[in-house]
């Protein structure tokens, strides 16, 4: 017999966020890498640049998702412990 284990709702959102920003920084780090193995570091520093807010935008709009599935996690458990 299976024993099908209570999962509040809290507690999905907030592991699907967790994986999502596990992921999208996984993929930053490899864009990041593979910039600097195929086109040097010169570029990679360009990249990085903080006057680049092309690549500020891309990275916020990449991780801003699962910032707010965590935000939304911790408003749902807090709605779940007042009731």
């Amino acid at each position: 017999m299976l024993v099908a284990a209570r999962m509040d709702m809290h507690r999905i959102v907030r592991i699907v966020g967790s994986v999502y920003l596990a992921l999208a920084i996984a993929l930053i780090a490899i864009g990041d890498v593979s910039i600097w193995y195929f086109n040097g570091v010169s570029v990679l520093r360009g990249t990085m640049n903080p006057l680049n807010f092309i690549n500020d935008l891309a990275v916020m709009a990449t991780l801003a998702p699962g910032a707010l599935l965590l935000a939304w996690a911790k408003m749902l458990k807090a709605k779940a412990s007042q009731a």
